[in-house]
């Protein structure tokens, strides 16, 4: 079966890998000899896709945006255009079916906006899947907010025509049902839960660098690109930044030892709109004169990271697949959150309680809080993640059959 993923990168953003390589472990358990061919993000960006996808054994194609088709874009570099679609529609039109991971798709006002959500991604898959008239399913993944009314639209013009939405936790469930009330449409967790991971390695990669760390003492820190463009001010202040400087020195008067452990990495691009790693050197900088505020400075897998985090105490998060590492590896977690998928997931893990608004919390007493709060609880807390990580991974696994049972109906139809 030749399998057509679209939506995830396999490099900068580390969510996008670890998605990818739990999704395709997850549907060779049931379909073994299936076969898959992953459009990852265009231009510059492409090289590096290309290194990561053979250190992960897959194939890749380099993806087309919108402006690669309209006027008066596409005109620029006409020729290269031309090659990149050309490529990517060979591809489409061999796959015998497309899945859909964009991992977020449809985000509207408040958070998003509907020109966004028009020229996306997730949105151009989709015609261009009905336009071969491609078998077009989406795994689970997290929509909305679904407003204003032509969002909705759009939304609805790709949600009707899956046999089953998958929703990637209960706020997102209920915002589809809201939108399309007699659908079918579940709730799952995200599939990069059952992303595997070492610990010893994390140890040993941990005191290769800081000989004498205390992992009883360990906190690791993600902050967050996304959290640093919503929050800049005119004056040239943030608020993400500031939020971090705060938390750090709130944590060094503990005596903690704060690693700063970035989920994007994007090379030659190190601008802390798109970058977490130069979110974090920023927030280093107020640090550096101090040696118990460390930053992971390599361009690591997701499961290297993942690793490296479950060797903490405590985890606190503004990338939403740190906070996923970190909840499936047992640590505690606090997330920063920005979106309703955040709830979703702490909820999922019955970690509800331990959430920041890192946009519109205006206290980061608060943060403080809730932090005494979860490093007191912490024996217990961690024996609650183990019997959800449990849960979860047979929710994922319910996920996993309820998919392929569709992906065989197509196939049969073929």
């Amino acid at each position: 079966m030749n399998i057509f993923i679209t939506g995830l990168c396999l490099q900068g953003n580390k969510g996008g890998p670890a998605i990818a390589l739990a999704l395709m472990q997850q549907i060779r358990k049931y379909l073994p000899e299936s076969d898959f061919v992953f459009s990852v993000p265009s231009g510059e960006e492409f090289q590096h896709e290309l290194l990561w996808s053979r250190k992960y054994k897959v194939e890749v194609v380099e993806s087309y945006s919108i402006k690669d088709v309209l006027p008066p874009y596409v005109f620029k570099n006409f020729y290269l255009k031309y090659i990149r679609v050309k490529n990517w529609f060979k591809k489409l039109s061999v796959a015998d079916l497309v899945i859909e991971m964009s991992a977020i798709s449809y985000v509207g006002h408040p958070i998003g906006n509907v020109r966004s959500a028009l020229l996306g991604a997730r949105f151009m898959y989709f015609l261009s899947a009905l336009i071969f008239k491609k078998p077009f399913l989406a795994w689970t993944q997290s929509y909305g907010p679904l407003s204003p009314k032509i969002l909705r639209f759009i939304a609805k013009l790709d949600l009707k025509r899956q046999p089953v939405i998958f929703c990637r936790g209960d706020d997102c469930l209920s915002e589809v049902n809201r939108l399309l009330p007699q659908k079918k449409a579940f709730s799952f967790p995200d599939v990069a839960v059952i992303f595997e991971y070492n610990q010893s390695w994390g140890t040993d990669y941990l005191h290769s660098i800081y000989q004498d760390i205390n992992f009883e003492k360990l906190i690791t820190i993600s902050p967050s690109a996304v959290m640093y463009k919503r929050t800049k001010k005119h004056t040239g202040e943030n608020k993400h930044i500031e939020d971090m400087v705060n938390l750090c020195r709130f944590l060094l008067e503990k005596s903690f030892f704060i690693l700063l452990v970035p989920h994007t990495f994007r090379l030659n691009r190190h601008y802390p709109e798109v970058c977490d790693f130069a979110v974090s050197r920023l927030v280093l900088n107020h640090f550096k004169d101090i040696p118990n505020v460390g930053l992971i400075q390599e361009d690591l897998s997701p499961a290297e990271l993942k690793s490296i985090i479950s060797t903490s105490c405590v985890h606190i998060g503004a990338r939403y697949h740190s906070i996923v590492a970190s909840l499936s590896s047992a640590v505690p977690a606090i997330s920063l959150s920005w979106h309703p998928k955040y709830k979703d997931i702490m909820r999922e893990f019955g970690s509800e309680d331990y959430i920041f608004d890192g946009i519109h919390n205006k206290s980061i007493y608060d943060l403080f809080d809730i932090f005494d709060e979860v490093y007191q609880k912490r024996p217990a807390i961690c024996k609650k993640l183990v019997f959800a990580n449990e849960k979860a991974r047979a929710k994922i696994e319910e996920n996993t059959k309820l998919f392929v049972n569709l992906m065989k109906g197509f196939l049969h139809d073929l």
